[in-house]
């Protein structure tokens, strides 16, 4: 006897998510291509995690385990959690410290913390039998990498890539956005205008040495209209100062439309609503 399930969606709209939704292989499968295998940004850590060089965490994205380590020049890499040989787990705990190299358990090949294949156990063989081929390159061989990025790394001419061409950010209020008062405290209406700011604060304006930490929570979907899918995220912005001071700086919720563009989801609109109406005046980089 077989049973169909009925694929409807709720007549309240995207708010309501049917239990087929978690349940439909083909729906798993199509998450999976679209989103995690897809040109988007997935989340594997915290940089807190790999405080020092060689300090490793192992995550998922996806079905792919990869590892999330420091490396000796202070950058953060990942790549997947396989040995290139026999698809063993380079990393079999969730955590720890390598040092400057990790080594996969099943047949002791070598990997640097970028990835990077560099030893072979018996790679010339073993009294003149075994190991690999005359045109055998370690280069050639390795797990995948991943692309990686950490949010507050001083990369702002990045962030305008992040919005449409003609896209609108504001940072303003909860009491503004309630009245609908159109003044900002920072506005922009198009990417190249994101731009300008960010070359302003690379070579014009002068302002005293900070840098922002975000701690940005789950968004919530509110549904989509012919402008995009909106979205509503509470965010808390630490700010560090140059003598090392960390102040609450700022918190609130990110207002989102967001589009599909060129196979990736870009910013149409970002409201950034903080909770209080005083702001400090050295409001500097975009929150």
């Amino acid at each position: 006897m077989k049973t169909t399930v009925s694929r409807a969606w709720p007549a309240e709209g995207l708010t309501r998510v049917p239990y087929w939704v978690y349940q439909d292989p083909d729906n798993y499968q199509a998450e999976l291509r679209r989103i995690f295998e897809g040109p988007t940004w997935s989340w594997v850590g915290i940089e807190s995690d790999v405080p020092r060089p060689g300090d490793y965490r192992t995550a998922f994205v996806g079905e792919m385990p990869v590892i999330v380590v420091r490396g000796e020049d202070g950058a953060i890499r990942a790549f997947e959690n396989r040995c290139a040989h026999r698809g063993a787990l380079i990393a079999i705990d969730d955590c720890g410290s390598t040092g400057k190299r990790f080594q996969c358990v099943y047949h002791a090949w070598n990997y640097d913390l970028a990835g990077n294949l560099t030893g072979v156990a018996f790679e010339k063989g073993s009294h003149g039998k075994g190991g690999m081929p005359p045109d055998f390159r370690k280069a050639e061989h390795g797990p995948r990498k991943l692309r990686t990025a950490t949010l507050d790394d001083d990369r702002l001419e990045e962030w305008p890539e992040f919005f449409t061409d003609a896209c609108f950010y504001s940072i303003t209020s909860a009491e503004n956005h309630r009245q609908g008062l159109p003044a900002g405290l920072m506005y922009a209406d198009s990417k190249a205008m994101l731009r300008d700011r960010v070359a302003a604060l690379r070579e014009a304006s002068v302002y005293e040495r900070q840098s922002y930490r975000h701690l940005v929570g789950l968004p919530a979907l509110l549904g989509e209209t012919e402008a995009g899918v909106r979205a509503d995220t509470p965010f808390l912005v630490v700010r560090i100062m140059r003598d090392g001071r960390m102040d609450l700086f700022a918190t609130g919720r990110y207002l989102d439309v967001l589009v599909e563009e060129s196979g990736a989801l870009r910013f149409r609109e970002r409201i950034v609503v903080c909770d209080s109406g005083r702001v400090d005046t050295l409001l500097a980089i975009p929150l």
